[in-house]
């Protein structure tokens, strides 16, 4: 919960909007600093993802590939159904997503006792190109209260009908009509959900077969004047722990800092000056828009871009208007909603503060650097959750797992492969003891791996075969576990050492240090000294290199990388750099750098190198082969 606590402070118990808050506090006080003084005004626009982790932003990043693809065919589907791409910036693909999902239907109208609700090609086609003379993209919960602009909370339909149902939810416009409201409940059931149309095209190439979420299920279907003040009610709970709610604080806390200056208007009234104005979202969003910058922040797919100048922008736009001005915005927007009509296009009248603004904004986006804080918190998962037996600790030459013949042997994406199986089966621990095992097996394989009961192969013993032990030659050793190995899982840092002297095929060694290791204050993580330190070679630590710490890496061909560190691979010695705006990363070898430099980068984005650095172990000096303490 946040609110006020028994003091009357207002309390932020929301980790991500508490981060924002400090960040963002942090940030402006810093300003300051460097021009010496405060602005004279200041606009607050925070954006929702600033609270997310690197580990978030990677993952994000590394489905961004497949969702270009997916994106691509749904361009290509669009331009066979329509005619034509689909329009940089616009809403075109979000429109169409709509009507996929809605099996081309208009939801309202659908419900309407011997009317149609079909939108056919032609009617989509004929919407001239999306401006809502025939088609309206409609909040399912009005946005004036649930502020909720997601997919999951819009339809696409008739512009008559979205008009009709003004600022009201489904039910309060036809829920009185029994007969209407029962056929609307009977509509939205014959769409299938979300989860069973992911399952059922898991390994299938194109999604279009879409599925409604139940959160806009929940939305068309809320009923009942207590339902839907309850949910209001828990929307505006939840508003109160995200980072809107953080820039009100914020807001606070930098008039805190103002002097109280009185002056009086017009009328002669007195009044308090105000320096510090918020800039809501959803209107910057439609000022983007109709000032033709929207393409900076979503692909032709309605899709937000992974780049993080994007927030610079938005606080580009919320500068370039004054409070009046957005005032009149609001009571448009507002009076828009009220008459049914367009909210989207609501703003599309106003014009951009000078001529070549939109230019002008972009190439001030291209100059932006984008600073992020380093993470010196350790969190995550110890080790990973299989457990691997044999091993060196075991005095065996390698380390072997058990796998599930009927659930995991053989899969590829899904599905059996006869290549796969002989593969893994070539692997299977002790071979000559088990020849039995192989040749039931290989038997069943060769006869087409039917997967039925009664089919799967059988032991000595007539029973079938559920598991079979492999060997993993490439497994290297972990953390001992439940007297097993398992594969070391957070990686917090990685320590560099240079090595230097005789001949020696590398310049650096490294020293990963995971997230176990760290609850061990007496035991350094072993540096490489034995192995290196008989051939002759000095080795001396150079830096310690943490997630989000900003990197240069330049190969021996003279190639140059840079960017914040995300991760380092000890299997295939490889260093994973993300790129300051999305942080897309891209992997380094280890084994070809010629110098490594590691950079301080302040609040502007100015980056100095760090010149040296000691190694510690929970604050003692930790230099050398003997452990501290």
């Amino acid at each position: 919960m946040s609110g006020r606590g028994k003091s009357g402070r207002v309390r932020l118990d929301a980790p991500g909007a508490r981060k924002a808050l400090g960040m963002a506090f942090k940030q402006f006080v810093a300003i300051a600093r460097e021009f010496g003084g405060l602005p004279g005004s200041v606009h607050v626009e925070l954006a929702r993802d600033i609270g997310k982790s690197l580990e978030e932003r990677t993952k994000a990043d590394n489905g961004r590939k497949d969702k270009e693809a997916r994106n691509l065919r749904q361009a290509e589907h669009f331009e066979e159904i329509v005619g034509r791409p689909p329009v940089k910036g616009s809403e075109d693909m979000l429109r169409f997503r709509l009507w996929r999902e809605q099996r081309h239907e208009c939801p309202y109208r659908a419900s309407r006792e011997g009317q149609s609700g079909h939108i056919s090609c032609e009617t989509f086609r004929a919407d001239r190109n999306g401006d809502g003379t025939l088609l309206n993209i409609d909040h399912i919960l009005p946005w004036s209260w649930s502020h909720d602009d997601s997919f999951e909370n819009l339809v696409l339909c008739f512009a008559d009908e979205n008009a009709r149902k003004g600022s009201h939810v489904p039910w309060q416009w036809f829920g009185s009509d029994a007969d209407r409201w029962a056929k609307f409940k009977a509509w939205i059931d014959n769409i299938p959900t979300l989860k069973s149309t992911i399952g059922a095209r898991k390994w299938k190439d194109f999604d279009d077969d879409p599925g409604m979420g139940g959160y806009k299920r929940r939305n068309l279907l809320v009923e009942g004047d207590e339902a839907i003040e309850k949910l209001k009610q828990r929307l505006s709970s939840r508003h109160l722990n995200d980072t809107r709610y953080a820039a009100r604080i914020l807001m606070q806390a930098i008039e805190c800092l103002y002097p109280i200056e009185q002056y009086s208007d017009r009328q002669g009234n007195q009044r308090v000056r105000q320096r510090v104005f918020a800039r809501p979202g959803q209107l910057v969003g439609m000022l983007r828009r109709a000032w033709g910058i929207n393409h900076l922040k979503f692909n032709s797919q309605g899709e937000r871009l992974d780049d993080d100048r994007n927030h610079a922008v938005d606080a580009l736009v919320g500068a370039a208007v004054t409070n009046l001005e957005l005032q009149q915005m609001t009571k448009a927007y507002q009076e828009q909603e009220t008459r049914g009509g367009r909210t989207g296009r609501a703003l599309s009248h106003v014009p951009p503060p000078w001529r070549s603004f939109a230019a002008d904004i972009e190439a001030a986006r291209d100059r932006v650097f984008v600073v992020r804080s380093e993470r010196r918190r350790a969190r995550g998962k110890l080790h990973d959750a299989g457990i691997y037996g044999g091993g060196p600790a075991a005095g065996k030459e390698q380390f072997h797992y058990r796998l599930n013949l009927q659930k995991e042997f053989g899969l590829k994406k899904g599905k059996f492969d006869a290549e796969v199986a002989r593969s893994q089966l070539a692997t299977i621990k002790d071979p000559d003891r088990n020849r039995h095992l192989i040749q039931a097996i290989e038997a069943w394989i060769d006869g087409g791996a039917p997967r039925e009961d009664g089919k799967w192969p059988v032991d000595q013993r007539g029973q079938p075969i559920r598991r079979i032990t492999l060997n993993d030659p490439t497994r290297k050793p972990g953390i001992a576990v439940h007297d097993g190995d398992a594969k070391r899982q957070t990686m917090v840092s990685v320590d560099v050492f240079s090595l230097t002297g005789a001949k020696y095929n590398r310049r650096w060694a490294f020293v990963p240090i995971y997230l176990h290791q760290i609850f061990d204050e007496k035991n350094c993580p072993q540096a490489p000294w034995p192995q290196i330190l008989d051939q002759g070679v000095h080795v001396q630590f150079h830096s310690r290199l943490g997630r989000g710490d900003y990197v240069e890496f330049i190969e021996r061909n003279g190639e140059f990388c840079e960017g914040y560190f995300v991760d380092f691979d000890i299997d295939s010695d490889r260093f994973s750099v993300g790129r300051h705006s999305d942080m897309s990363d891209r992997r380094v070898s280890a084994s070809k750098m010629l110098t490594i430099n590691k950079y301080q980068v302040d609040s502007f984005g100015r980056k100095a190198l760090v010149q040296s650095e000691v190694r510690t172990w929970h604050g003692v000096v930790c230099t050398s082969p003997t452990q501290p303490g």
